[in-house]
């Protein structure tokens, strides 16, 4: 491209380093992100996202928090996604406190939390067996009326029955029913 007068641009740059993450290349999708910047394209938050998220579900920890901090030494602002992958990386390392100091690190920059960011965080916790901290979170997700995916609801309430705690049961039950089962909730009031 180059030796045929053509300058690759910011979404050429993009184009590379996301097809060089996805098919495993990852020094030479270093190397691009890395000329990228130097050639006045800052890589944005969706390339970084698509590396990331390469080396989080390569568990690639290491590779990826390095990345993560070139992304902040670039003053590239994460977004939600950004700190989701994070978050899953860090339980699958079995390492909730990560998972913890992501979550704080996202409030801290003002960066809110989503469904996916709930979703995340309570399932982590409860695979790591942090019961207290998942049913935390499950009451916030009650308290700010959040709607989490059907097949959600249905793994905590499992979750919470394993543990035995009726009453978040119940709240969650009855949390569930203000988005799903319409029908049923005139009938049981």
């Amino acid at each position: 491209m180059i030796s045929s007068g053509f300058l690759p641009d910011f979404i050429t740059y993009k184009e590379i380093v996301e097809g060089m993450c996805v098919s495993g290349k990852i020094d030479e999708a270093y190397k691009f992100l890395e000329e990228m910047g130097n050639k006045g394209y800052p890589p944005d938050v969706v390339t970084y996202n698509c590396f990331l998220k390469i080396l989080c579900d390569n568990e690639k920890s290491e590779e990826a928090l390095k990345l993560y901090g070139r992304m902040i030494e670039l003053s590239c602002i994460p977004s939600v996604q950004t700190y989701n992958m994070l978050m899953s990386m860090f339980f699958k390392k079995d390492d909730p406190d990560g998972a913890f100091d992501t979550w704080q690190d996202m409030e801290n920059k003002g960066c809110k939390q989503d469904t996916d960011t709930y979703c995340v965080m309570i399932d982590g916790l409860f695979n790591c067996n942090k019961m207290q901290d998942a049913c935390f979170l499950l009451e916030e997700v009650i308290n700010r009326g959040i709607k989490l995916p059907y097949k959600k609801f249905d793994y905590f309430l499992m979750q919470l029955s394993v543990i035995g705690d009726l009453q978040a049961i119940h709240r969650l039950s009855e949390h569930m029913r203000k988005f799903y089962n319409h029908g049923v909730q005139g009938v049981m009031h």
